[in-house]
């Protein structure tokens, strides 16, 4: 398995250390190349071309799109249930207030909310994850946390921008090849 998931990281980035906190949890084996962010190496800048930074994490390379994209999408349905689990019971992750966790998550999951409406895919429903659309929902209605977030259709314009410019990245790339 460590043939199949590869991580290329900064050995002092908290982001990758995160990353591979994730992959040990997991029990998953995973080979590691260290980067040297001053000196970028062509893997790095070939594998992430728009933002050339770590960690960037490499799994079975040699899948096909579909298949990828599948596997992709069950590891992210694995952690939403997680967050679930953790979440049951609780209004916020700490508890009665939000705290940390809840607005760490929120932004990256609002994000998501956004990506999957531009995608036109629903992979986080109410059926499937009431819990996190439940504490979505009421993270929304709190006017705090409302004055933070861009106006819906300047965000939708950004993705859309955004993944139109990966898509015809990844479609050069796959002509070359």
């Amino acid at each position: 398995m460590a043939d199949e998931i590869k991580l290329l990281r900064l050995w002092a980035s908290p982001f990758c250390q995160r990353v591979e906190l994730a992959l040990k949890l997991k029990g998953l084996q995973y080979q590691l190349i260290d980067e040297d962010i001053w000196n970028k190496s062509e893997l790095l800048l070939q594998s992430n071309p728009v933002h050339k930074k770590v960690p960037v994490l490499f799994h079975n390379a040699y899948l096909g799109k579909d298949k990828a994209q599948e596997d992709s999408i069950e590891l992210f349905s694995q952690q939403l249930k997680m967050l679930e689990a953790e979440l049951a019971g609780k209004d916020y992750f700490g508890g009665d207030s939000i705290g940390f966790v809840d607005i760490a998550a929120f932004f990256i999951m609002h994000v998501y909310g956004v990506v999957q409406e531009v995608k036109e895919a629903e992979l986080m429903t109410q059926e499937k994850f009431p819990v996190l659309v439940q504490w979505l929902a009421k993270l929304e209605a709190n006017d705090l946390v409302m004055e933070c977030l861009q106006p819906s259709e300047k965000h939708l314009a950004h993705v859309r921008a955004r993944l139109s410019v990966l898509d015809e990245e990844a479609a050069s790339k796959t002509k070359a090849a």
